[in-house]
């Protein structure tokens, strides 16, 4: 079984390899009543959508539910803005959407794995709370890349 930090990462890695990276967008925090095809409609309302990316739980007890995220590939950058400024904090059913640029999170994430390893306490859980950490320690991460929990393991550095 996968940690979070694990499929915070393996979501950023599929994020990066698209082939339209300039206009990919990350959507989180989707409620798990919203089916596939109304985000759709949904996203098209601010563009063409070139590729999305619904994902699903492909094993353990939530196999076949949706994960809560998906990408979504504009055809133009401005589209792509045009969603995240009208999408990002609005509440759909019961939760607020997150928008964001799908790139980013590798970044955020090499940055944490870069301090955790360099000063061993890190000051950012939830970007306010001091959490004391050894370098074997992995962050739990929002996929909006704000820490929420520290485990220790040790494979988890070498997976990054």
């Amino acid at each position: 079984m996968s940690s979070a930090a694990e499929s915070v990462e393996n979501a950023s890695i599929i994020s990066e390899s698209a082939a339209h990276e300039g206009n990919r967008l990350w959507i989180g925090n989707i409620d798990p009543k919203i089916t596939e095809y109304h985000l759709v409609k949904l996203l098209e309302k601010f563009g063409n959508v070139k590729q999305f990316d619904f994902l699903f739980h492909k094993s353990g007890p939530l196999e076949g539910q949706p994960r809560g995220y998906c990408f979504v590939n504009f055809n133009t950058r401005e589209e792509a803005e045009r969603a995240i400024q009208c999408l990002n904090g609005k509440l759909a059913l019961s939760k607020k959407l997150v928008v964001r640029w799908a790139h980013a999170q590798v970044r955020v994430s090499r940055i944490l794995c870069w301090l955790v390893e360099m000063f061993g306490w890190c000051f950012l859980k939830g970007m306010s709370a001091a959490v004391g950490c050894c370098s074997s320690a992995a962050p739990t991460l929002s996929l909006g890349g704000v820490i929420t929990s520290w485990t220790h393991s040790p494979a988890w550095l070498l997976s990054v």
